[in-house]
């Protein structure tokens, strides 16, 4: 990530709320350290899924999605 990256009050209480990270700890991790991140989204992704059955997809859940689009879309290190 390339350090003007800004996360929107939803995401940022995700990551404060969910993965325990500052919005700077988010954007100030070494590219391998992204992958744990993507797991564990990942993983909360999954376990929402899994809840929803049939069903939409929960806000937990479409954040989780949104954040690894996140990482891997405008701040990635191949854009």
């Amino acid at each position: 990530m390339k350090g003007e990256e800004k996360l929107t009050e939803q995401q940022l209480d995700f990551v404060s709320r969910e993965l325990g990270l500052t919005e700077e700890e988010f954007f100030k991790r070494k590219v391998n350290d992204y992958d744990q991140l993507i797991e564990e989204c990942a993983a909360i992704e999954i376990e929402e899924a899994i809840k929803a059955g049939d069903n939409d997809l929960s806000p937990r859940g479409v954040m989780a999605v949104e954040l690894v689009d996140l990482i891997h879309g405008p701040y990635s290190e191949d854009e």
